[in-house]
């Protein structure tokens, strides 16, 4: 098993081959075609046990498809069966000399394919360690940040900069759409914001009685309105059944 501090020093090895073998083409493939008694034991060991050491990090290894080679190749005449593009790029390069006399066939389209497709596979192991990386946010956090959000939203439609106090009631639709998560995740951080399963009941009673015993209004003598937060209890660590936030459906 590959340490998370040794993959790039693995994939760093395995790439380290695959510039070597074209360095190699490129300096010696004006030699011609090597003889066919020379291609039995030219098979490289160590670029392909460089190989099995990234193959860990490989999203898509392990799904086996065909890719295709140039045509005309002396000694790779058919598609290059392989679990990945970069057991592939190994295959197609092991040994380098297999490819004397075939004139730029790394420049060739089918070649670029599997080099670009390889690419890519690296890119994909790379995000999928970076993100591995981000420390996850324990769940009673997020769901305090996602009720403080919700409550910056109530706060901001009922007493705007403009000092105008709004009294019309927000829907469900309406805040999920600001929040961009479902409904149904609205309706339990209602329930934990006003401390209710009439999350409903207690949002209308805030803004349709004259004076509310408590909430968002506070009338005073002179006739002018005030916020009053909301203040709710610290949530509990875990709550069971609360997997999904803001943005999950």
């Amino acid at each position: 098993m590959v340490k998370k501090n040794q993959q790039l020093d693995v994939m760093e090895d395995f790439w380290n081959y695959v510039l070597r073998a074209e360095q190699d083409y490129h300096e010696h493939g004006w030699r011609g075609h090597v003889s066919p008694d020379h291609i039995n034991n030219g098979w490289d060991e160590e670029f392909a046990a460089a190989y099995e050491r990234i193959k860990p990090q490989l999203k898509r290894c392990g799904n086996p498809k065909f890719h295709q080679v140039p045509p005309g190749l002396r000694y790779q005449s058919t598609p290059i069966h392989a679990e990945s593009a970069h057991e592939a790029l190994m295959i197609f390069l092991n040994p380098p000399y297999m490819l004397y006399g075939d004139w730029d066939v790394l420049d060739s389209e089918e070649y670029q394919e599997i080099k670009s497709a390889a690419i890519k596979e690296l890119q994909d192991s790379q995000e999928k360690n970076a993100e591995k990386k981000q420390p996850k946010m324990p769940r009673h956090r997020k769901t305090k940040l996602a009720i403080s959000a919700l409550a910056t939203i109530l706060r901001e439609h009922h007493f705007p900069e403009t000092g105008h106090v709004n009294l019309t009631l927000l829907t469900q639709e309406q805040i999920a759409t600001r929040l961009e998560c479902s409904q149904p995740t609205i309706n339990r951080h209602m329930k934990r914001l006003f401390k209710t399963d009439d999350a409903k009941g207690a949002y209308s009673n805030m803004f349709l009685r004259e004076r509310p015993e408590r909430g968002f209004r506070k009338e005073f003598e002179d006739g002018t309105v005030d916020y009053d937060k909301i203040v709710f209890d610290e949530l509990p660590e875990e709550e069971d059944g609360d997997d999904n936030e803001f943005g999950d459906e």
